[in-house]
């Protein structure tokens, strides 16, 4: 795969007078993406021909927070031609270093960056696990139907929720439980029961 990659100065102009600056090396990217303004929605990606697929973004923490740090965006990591081509997780791996990367921006939520699955997980998790409450930063615990109705998804938006954590029933193999899960436990315990496509 021939990579090359990009950068956006500010997304809040639009696209008719955002600034596009495109390089060869990643070292070259994140030294233009560190020199812009730290108060911009910027955003750094990477470009395979004429395909783009966004990699770091500078968002808002919170609906109309004015708190940005750069996120690592993951929605379109798992299509094609991306999914586990190594060049492309090698260059993302570089920039998440390189910006200190704390946070995840997937789908329409802020989350902690991936760790191991729980080893209770691992070989358990039979049926899709029910979420009863999202521990959402600087508001609480809110039901599923409560996250939707005060954070409603928002094409274009700039600044979403930051969900730390999930309290959700799991169907282990000494029978159900009620655990706090991450947003990557839960996404991982979802792909296995089949759910996660039908969900969204």
């Amino acid at each position: 795969m021939n990579l090359s990659f990009y950068t956006i100065d500010d997304l809040r102009l639009g696209p008719n007078l955002w600034t596009e600056t495109r390089f060869d090396a990643v070292q070259d990217v994140l030294t233009h993406y560190r020199n812009l303004p730290g108060d911009t929605v910027k955003e750094l990606g990477l470009m395979n021909g004429a395909r783009k697929l966004l990699r770091i973004r500078r968002a808002g923490l919170s609906p109309g927070g004015q708190d940005l740090e750069n996120v690592l965006v993951t929605d379109c990591l798992a299509q094609t031609p991306w999914q586990g081509a190594s060049e492309v997780l090698a260059a993302a791996r570089k920039c998440v270093s390189a910006l200190k990367v704390r946070y995840c921006l997937d789908h329409d939520r802020l989350v902690p960056k991936p760790a191991e699955l729980p080893e209770e997980l691992r070989q358990s998790g039979f049926g899709p696990p029910v979420v009863r409450r999202a521990y959402i930063a600087a508001t609480g615990w809110l039901s599923p139907a409560e996250l939707k109705r005060r954070f409603p998804e928002e094409r274009g938006a700039f600044s979403f929720p930051l969900v730390l954590k999930y309290l959700a029933d799991v169907h282990l193999d000494d029978g159900p439980r009620t655990m706090e899960l991450t947003h990557w436990d839960l996404r991982r315990l979802e792909a296995r029961a089949g759910t996660f496509a039908a969900s969204k």
